[in-house]
């Protein structure tokens, strides 16, 4: 999940029966796309660009979020 002061961007696990339903709902009051894809969620402690970079070779990178000690991403590989 992650918030900013005009967005909001989450990762679920798709249930054919909950998800649509929830989009549509949504849909009725807020402006939403979505991805339907495959995605993998990549955590990497003590990181450094170097590594992000190398686990994130032939994958779309869809959401980042950096502390100071961890990274975590939501990518999507690329065909």
């Amino acid at each position: 999940m992650q918030n900013t002061a005009i967005s909001f961007s989450v990762s679920v696990d798709y249930d054919e029966s909950k998800i649509p339903v929830l989009i549509e709902k949504l849909k009725e009051k807020f402006n939403v796309s979505y991805e339907n894809h495959a995605l993998e969620l990549i955590t990497i402690r003590n990181y450094d660009q170097q590594t992000i970079d190398r686990v994130c070779v032939m994958k779309e990178i869809l959401l980042e979020q950096k502390t100071k000690t961890t990274a975590q991403l939501v990518v999507r590989k690329l065909d």
